[in-house]
């Protein structure tokens, strides 16, 4: 900047944090408040083990497995029969059949997922995007984008983790941990844990609103004073994040006053057990479901790390199993709870999947064969599409019923390509044709109404 320096930029903000906790009004344009399709991505960090949950393989010549030998059928899924235990504290979070028993029906499983790589960024891209050559927008950029076009969301994007690309088609907001965001985003509150009725500010009304007036005054001077495009798109950006964050401090104060914890959202658990990775997962869901339901987001990214397996595998990875099911039953009973569940579309998947055999430390490596699991309006439950064979290859589906299940080698059918997923997707939640238009996936085989 030649003539407006950071400086300066960062004073016509306004007293420093304090600007954070200024009023912010949700408005709407023209056709109400933001009544459209929801999108939350749930992204399982460093490449799970399907063979571990939704595509249970008896041991083959190919396929070692030490922890059970003969699936367990709930409904078409393949389930593995094993407990998902947290060796920490020897607490069991949840059993693989009976989170299917529960949530099944909600879910489409595909399997046989090709990621075509074993390198974590170029998985998560693929998985994500439908690209690995180029770092194209989420679904949950684009739905954002779709949303925030016609209603004022300054949280459109809100990220705790996962897949963030957004190729500039919509700002991505970065959201803390749900306790310090409350600490920091209402500053101006005594105790910002208190229930709203009981909150004291530091501050009367008519001193914020003074506040308020200075920092719009100065932020206007500064804007008049802009002497190019360039610096005026900068104090654009830095009023819009102001903005965004001001919205944060109006969420924080519809939030429950203790966040949710793993203790309390699951008494089975024992109430002496904690665990911080665990609550954090659950307050990020609580996070973006009571944004959804304030009308400020139209999408949100949750990553949960620890999948990457290298060692002890089966001992590592059915804990960061277990963590994933009670994050997804709290997800969607919570969904359910606020109201949201009807608009909700909910996707959950990896880098990549791991390899049929043990490395010499007990881990399972890299494997590029993974899966996915979809739930939302108007995709049917408690099926599964694509397969994998006897030696863990993704077996293809015919391009006219994806639900039929072809050889690995068959040239008049297709392995199930996150490509392939991704388009599905934009058309069931409705991306407009324009928006996607630039970030195309072109696929030999389309299997665009593969979720109907």
């Amino acid at each position: 900047m030649s003539h407006l320096s950071r400086r300066r930029l960062l004073q016509a903000g306004g007293l420093g944090v304090l600007s954070l906790a200024l009023p912010w009004t949700r408005g709407a344009r023209a056709g109400g408040a933001y009544a459209g399709p929801l999108v939350m991505t749930v992204h399982a960090g460093g490449g799970w083990d399907p063979t571990l949950f939704c595509d249970a393989k008896a041991p083959t010549a190919d396929i070692q497995q030490r922890l059970y030998t003969t699936p367990t059928q709930v409904g078409a899924i393949s389930a593995a029969p094993i407990d998902l235990l947290d060796y920490q504290t020897g607490v069991k979070l949840d059993n693989v059949p009976a989170f299917f028993a529960a949530l099944g029906s909600r879910f489409l499983i595909l399997n046989g997922v090709d990621t075509q790589t074993n390198n974590h960024d170029t998985g998560t891209k693929h998985v994500w995007s439908g690209k690995t050559s180029e770092e194209l927008p989420s679904l949950a950029a684009l739905a954002a984008a779709q949303g925030a076009a016609s209603y004022p969301l300054p949280l459109a994007y809100m990220s705790t983790g996962g897949y963030e690309a957004t190729a500039n088609v919509v700002q991505l907001t970065h959201v803390p941990g749900q306790s310090t965001a409350k600490q920091f985003l209402l500053p101006h509150t005594v105790n910002p844990d208190e229930v709203v009725a009981n909150q004291r500010s530091y501050f009367s009304a008519d001193t914020l609103a003074r506040i308020s007036a200075a920092q719009a005054a100065r932020l206007d001077a500064v804007a008049k004073k802009a002497g190019s495009k360039r610096e005026a798109d900068a104090v654009a950006a830095f009023n819009g994040s102001h903005q965004r964050m001001a919205a944060l401090g109006a969420l924080a104060q519809q939030l429950p006053a203790k966040p949710v914890t793993a203790a309390v959202a699951f008494p089975a658990l024992g109430s002496g057990y904690r665990s911080g990775e665990l609550d954090g997962y659950l307050q990020s869901a609580e996070l973006a479901l009571h944004a959804f339901k304030s009308g400020l987001a139209v999408s949100a990214s949750l990553g949960l790390g620890g999948f990457d397996t290298h060692m002890t595998h089966d001992r590592n990875h059915t804990r960061q199993l277990g963590m994933l099911c009670l994050t997804l039953r709290y997800l969607l009973t919570a969904a359910d709870a606020l109201g949201v569940a009807d608009r909700l579309y909910v996707v959950v998947g990896s880098d990549f999947g791991r390899t049929p055999t043990y490395n010499v430390d007990n881990g399972k490596d890299h494997w590029n064969v993974t899966s996915m699991m979809l739930a939302g309006p108007g995709i049917r439950g408690g099926r599964v599409l694509g397969a994998t064979d006897d030696k863990l290859r993704p077996l293809r589906v015919s391009k006219d019923d994806p639900s039929q299940v072809k050889g690995y080698d068959d040239a008049t059918a297709t392995r199930i390509l996150p490509a392939h997923v991704q388009r599905a997707l934009r058309k069931k939640v409705g991306i407009d044709a324009a928006l996607a238009a630039p970030f195309g996936l072109p696929v030999d085989m389309p299997l665009d109404d593969m979720l109907a």
